[in-house]
């Protein structure tokens, strides 16, 4: 059985650790200080730009798909 319960928790106590939202902390812990210029938690819309763009295929044709967070 799969589920995310103990992801969410360690979110939770890097927050109540870091005294600021998860995504804030892994940029300025983490991202940050390795350099890793083109990483996030939550893509920035201005960002979009840069990613692949993912295709399905339906009635023997591939189709873009939009961006999903």
């Amino acid at each position: 059985c799969y589920d995310t319960y103990g992801a969410s928790l360690a979110g939770c106590l890097v927050e109540s650790i870091a005294k600021k939202p998860y995504a804030a902390a892994m940029q300025e812990l983490l991202f940050a200080p390795l350099g890793m210029e083109h990483s996030w938690v939550e893509m920035p819309a201005d960002r979009r730009g840069e990613l692949a763009t993912g295709y399905a295929l339906q009635d023997a044709r591939l189709l873009p798909l939009p961006y999903e967070y």
